[in-house]
């Protein structure tokens, strides 16, 4: 029996069969991969897959490939062993022996954030809807770029479906941080229908693997990829706002938003000062914002979005949170609308102060 077990592992590397059933990881580097728990709701992803183990960090399911599979599949220890004994062999990928990418290559990140960049003139019109000026993008150099995602099916089928991201570069002081690419849900919806057997195969899978049907944001993203995808470290958005010339303004106010570049680019349309920051322990955020006498946090209308709210200001160990009017999720959806300066400074007396940006 152990030899079996010794066999089947060999035959099934965690890391790359767990990239079959759950799709592509979120994060991919040369001791393990990430991705959204299957046991457990999240948006950030918390599953990370080692060589011969795994181990979930918000929820705590771990262990070896038939764990794996007893807690995936719902099945017990025997049912698990059958399923890989039924199952080919799979190739190990070149990741266990290729260096780690130069994600916090500045040089690297740069060229990537110009490359996208060239693509600016498909990006604009996007930019353009979500209340974000030609201007502001152009400064940002956002850009577009064109994404695959590949989907594994039990059967050793697999799909690649390409859509495209709009690319949305973290500079601070000449240098590139990181880059965020967002789904072009749009375009990605109206591919939809040139899919229909793939789109069948997929929700069959789905439904053998989970006894669940899949919803279509689930099928979009499935084949798509997630909406989000990071590349570098995770900092302060748009943070040379907040100084000049190397040295920390003396703003009177500042608005936060959870890290969405756009909602960013869409304030400073409008000629609020704002910045983006994520949800991570660790970043300078009290030392960025010690000269800004007044800071407002930005909270997304729901229950994720007032946890982050509330994060911030115990960090910060100060500013007043504002939500946006009933109907809007976020301050975009306010942009998109035209009632920015209404609710912003009609509201909470925060009058625009960047002109330059209000093209």
């Amino acid at each position: 029996m152990s030899d079996l077990i010794t066999q089947l592992k060999a035959d099934h590397p965690l890391r790359d069969y767990v990239e079959s059933m759950l799709g592509a990881p979120y994060k991919r580097n040369r001791n393990f991969n990430t991705h959204l728990c299957f046991d457990h709701d999240e948006n950030t992803p918390s599953l990370q897959i080692f060589e011969d183990r795994f181990k979930c960090f918000g929820c705590g399911v771990s262990g070896d490939i038939f764990d794996f599979i007893q807690a995936h599949q719902k099945v017990d220890l025997k049912a698990a062993i059958e399923m890989l004994q039924g199952s080919q062999p799979i190739q190990q990928r070149e990741h266990r022996t290729v260096q780690p990418k130069r994600a916090y290559d500045q040089t690297w990140l740069k060229q990537r954030a110009l490359a996208a960049t060239n693509n600016f003139e498909v990006a604009l019109p996007y930019m353009e809807s979500r209340a974000v000026a030609a201007s502001v993008a152009l400064n940002s150099w956002v850009g577009a770029t064109e994404y695959k995602n590949t989907v594994h099916l039990w059967n050793g089928e697999s799909f690649t479906f390409k859509c495209q991201r709009f690319t949305l570069p973290n500079r601070f002081q000449g240098n590139v941080r990181n880059i965020i690419a967002r789904l072009d849900e749009d375009s990605c919806w109206a591919q939809i229908g040139n899919y229909q057997q793939e789109i069948a195969l997929i929700r069959e899978h789905h439904r053998r693997k989970t006894k669940k049907e899949l919803s279509a944001f689930d099928v979009l993203h499935l084949m798509f990829g997630a909406k989000y995808h990071y590349t570098g470290s995770m900092e302060i958005y748009n943070q040379d706002i907040l100084y000049r010339n190397g040295v920390l303004r003396p703003l009177t106010y500042m608005l936060v938003t959870e890290g969405k570049q756009i909602d960013v680019m869409a304030l400073l349309t409008a000629g609020f000062p704002a910045v983006g920051t994520p949800w991570k322990r660790g970043l300078p955020i009290r030392e960025s914002f010690k000269e800004i006498r007044t800071v407002y946090y930005i909270s997304d209308n729901d229950n994720a979005g007032r946890v982050r709210a509330e994060w911030f200001v115990k960090e910060l160990g100060r500013g007043e949170i504002i939500h946006p009017p009933s109907g809007f999720k976020d301050a975009d959806e306010v942009a998109i609308a035209g009632e920015l300066e209404a609710w912003l400074n009609g509201k909470y007396n925060i009058p625009p102060l960047l002109e330059v940006c209000r093209t």
